[in-house]
């Protein structure tokens, strides 16, 4: 890995050119997205006939897809303090695909680590801002 990274094979401007769907700026909402991806980052397989796709994108990429769609329709996706108390039904939308009815795998088990992470979050923020 090292090596990737001191050859610049592995940088963040090749992060950022690898797929239009990844954040372009560097700023406090890139890590926001990053950390709310990256956590949510696991088991795509799907049930059969389930498959996870949005905009003609599969798995992770569609995972993005559906960050970057729930933030183009004004949805706070990756602000922790709406993510803490998601609801199923918030949740199956935002993670909607694009065949009416499926959502991404493991819905709940995602859900919960919103759930976890977000409270988590905002409590550090609570108690870094005293």
């Amino acid at each position: 890995m090292l090596d990737k990274v001191s050859s610049s094979e592995y940088d963040i401007a090749k992060w950022k050119a690898d797929n239009a769907l990844h954040p372009q700026a560097m700023n406090e909402h890139s890590v926001e997205w990053i950390f709310l991806v990256d956590s949510l980052n696991f088991s795509f397989w799907p049930d059969a006939g389930q498959e996870f796709t949005i905009q003609g994108e599969i798995g992770y990429w569609a995972l993005c897809a559906a960050v970057n769609r729930a933030l183009e329709e004004k949805v706070p996706i990756t602000e922790a303090k709406f993510y803490q108390n998601l609801s199923t039904e918030e949740a199956a939308h935002i993670f909607r695909t694009d065949q009416e009815g499926i959502t991404i795998p493991m819905l709940k088990e995602r859900l919960q680590v919103l759930h976890q992470n977000g409270k988590t979050l905002v409590e550090v923020r609570r108690r870094w801002l005293m």
